[in-house]
């Protein structure tokens, strides 16, 4: 008998994610012998650019998870980075990796990483792509006690404030990524500037990003971490000629590398979409709703509690003129500031635990508005679960080891032209759902949201506005 004498994390392994469409992945590298599927499962995106989804099962993104996973995945990050870049070893590293593991001992393990934090040897920018690793991004950021900036790309455009630096993602549904550098860290310091994704396939949007920093601020070292790292051999001599082109070093790191192959059979694929669009399947959970649920609104003003810091700057969407908090990153926040602001949100999470009444609560992040909920989140207490809306389009299928099951549709309402999309929220499950805005939103452009939320059957919804 012929046996694989590969170790299972290192194993080839075939995806059928629908119908014509199949991945195969050949795993090369995985430092802490994570298993993949602790890491990420597949779906299908509505976008003919590219068609298949990684869904992350540790960003707390697209699927609900105890806020500790997505913090400890961006410590695990650091770690990596520290390591790799400096020869500095961490006595937590251990206990990070056990816990992503075995999803045990997660909030005291994070509490060690807390008091566990370096100042690194040189100053560090830290930069998190929009939307999907903001959080992830902060979360690498925050491992560092000091000499440390963090800045995270945006898709909204802000009123009076010209960007840095902007930059394409071709094969997203939203393109356009804009880069606020309103510290000028950039230019004021030759630190070496560390790039946060969650998944690298291609490569190119991290080359157009670097090409374009190197226009803006002349700098010898780039980092680029990720989750997953899936550049085949020709994607990597790109940036190796990138990096002779512009004279600098480019270093990946990542949890989990290798190469994937897609597998499409285009009328297959055709036929299947057409047959999900003909029965109507779409991205609305049809369940009747009967009993109202019960909607607070929470100021954290009206409760005496301390306020975050925030920006006099505003959108330029008309609907929503309120300003945008200092500490998510977007216009750049250093450690000094953040460390502050973290005594804020403990308070604030430590209030919403004394008032909440439920056994399983969802606590929902806003688009780009991920990491401050999410810490908020991590001090509600225990069967807390935090995930965030998105601008992803994805289609949900009742299949089996298939990411995303069910969702719902609705508009911004921060940007009312703009479609967001939450999925994976049972119907009947939750007790109570919190859902966290960045800036002030009326009643008429939460409507939508509201709306929708009501088909999840949870018996108390709260709006909770930070600003």
């Amino acid at each position: 008998m012929k046996t694989n004498l590969l170790p299972t994390f290192l194993q080839k392994k075939k995806y059928e994610i629908v119908k014509g469409l199949t991945l195969d992945i050949d795993v090369s590298n995985n430092p802490y012998n994570i298993p993949i599927e602790n890491l990420f499962s597949m779906a299908m995106r509505i976008n003919k650019k590219r068609r298949f989804l990684f869904v992350s099962n540790v960003l707390g993104k697209h699927l609900a998870v105890d806020p500790f996973i997505p913090m400890l995945t961006g410590a695990a990050l650091a770690l990596r980075f520290i390591k790799k870049i400096y020869n500095i070893e961490s006595l937590v590293e251990k206990d990070v990796i056990e816990a992503l593991k075995t999803g045990k001992n997660l909030k005291e393990t994070y509490a060690k990483v807390m008091s566990s934090k370096i100042i690194p040897p040189e100053n560090l920018i830290f930069i998190g792509f929009a939307e999907t690793a903001t959080a992830l991004g902060h979360s690498m950021f925050e491992f560092f006690s000091d000499n440390s900036i963090y800045i995270h790309t945006t898709r909204e455009k802000i009123q009076n404030i010209n960007p840095s630096i902007s930059f394409e993602e071709e094969h997203s549904h939203a393109t356009s990524h804009r880069l606020y550098d309103c510290y000028n860290a950039l230019d004021s310091s030759q630190g070496p500037v560390i790039i946060v994704d969650d998944e690298i396939s291609t490569g190119k949007t991290l080359y157009n990003i670097i090409s374009s920093m190197d226009k803006y601020s002349k700098r010898k070292k780039y980092i680029i971490a990720s989750i997953l790292d899936w550049r085949s051999k020709d994607s990597k001599k790109l940036f190796y000629h990138l990096e002779k082109k512009l004279g600098i070093d480019i270093t990946f790191i990542s949890l989990l590398s290798g190469e994937f192959t897609v597998n499409e059979d285009l009328n297959t694929l055709d036929a299947f979409i057409n047959k999900i669009n003909s029965n109507n399947s779409s991205i609305i959970n049809k369940v009747d709703f009967k009993n109202e649920p019960e909607i607070i609104s929470l100021s954290l003003k009206d409760f005496k509690l301390d306020t975050l810091n925030y920006s006099s700057t505003h959108s330029y969407e008309k609907n929503n003129a309120s300003c945008y908090l200092k500490s998510t990153g977007r216009f750049g926040i250093d450690s000094s500031l953040w460390n502050d602001e973290q005594k804020t949100i403990k308070k604030i999470g430590e209030y919403l635990k004394s008032i909440r009444k439920g056994k399983r609560v969802l606590c929902l992040g806003t688009e780009e508005f991920m990491h401050i909920p999410m810490k908020i989140a991590s001090y509600m207490g225990d069967g807390v679960k935090f995930h965030s809306t998105t601008r992803s389009p994805i289609y949900p299928l009742n299949k089996e080891n298939y990411a995303i099951n069910s969702g719902i549709e609705f508009k911004s309402p921060n940007e009312v032209d703009i479609l967001n999309f939450v999925y994976n929220i049972p119907s009947n499950y939750y007790d109570e759902l919190y859902i966290f805005f960045e800036r002030n939103v009326d009643d008429k452009t939460l409507a939508p949201l509201l709306s929708k939320l009501k088909l999840t059957k949870t018996p108390r919804i709260y709006i909770l506005k930070l600003t």
